[in-house]
């Protein structure tokens, strides 16, 4: 995974803003046409209808647009795990742990074929990227929700390797 900063210009107005989105989301839509291999700067341009120059302020390549493509789907992920967690449930019920699972099911139903890409980048990214980042605060929230909900299963869930397995498992 690419440590290299994933984005040039930030928008600053409503209309960059909708740009970038329309970017992204763009992005999304050629990964899930054409996969990793098939995805280009030009490629995307044409899907979002706007000029390669376009793509190019805001990305220095098309490695960066993936890095920002995968950073805003965590954050969404995590925002939709957050929702679901709003009002946990008291200790021992197990309902925290089915909130996640039909959360996470959901995000990952909604668009299957992208997320099996992103996943990869996810689980690749190197701590100190803010993908990593992302990742870190992601298994946090899961493994405090267990810890509140089952002390013992939390504190064996903060493990690296309970981390790779739990993501894995719930992907």
């Amino acid at each position: 995974m690419p440590t290299t900063h994933p984005s040039r210009r930030q928008p600053k107005q409503a209309r960059a803003e909708f740009a970038l989105d329309s970017i992204l989301e763009a992005a999304a839509r050629t990964l899930e046409s054409h996969g990793k291999a098939g995805l280009t700067t030009q490629r995307v341009a044409d899907t979002a209808g706007f000029s390669i120059g376009a793509i190019y302020q805001y990305f220095p390549n098309k490695e960066g647009l993936i890095e920002a493509l995968a950073r805003r789907e965590l954050e969404r992920l995590t925002a939709m795990m957050k929702e679901a967690l709003t009002q946990p449930a008291p200790f021992g019920t197990g309902l925290n742990a089915r909130r996640m699972m039909r959360a996470t099911a959901a995000f990952l139903g909604d668009r299957p074929r992208l997320y099996s890409i992103l996943r990869a980048e996810w689980a690749d990214a190197a701590p100190d990227t803010a993908i990593g980042q992302g990742m870190l605060r992601y298994f946090e929230l899961i493994a405090g929700t267990l810890n509140r909900e089952n002390p013992d299963l939390g504190k064996r869930i903060k493990r690296d390797e309970a981390r790779f397995v739990l993501f894995r498992a719930i992907s």
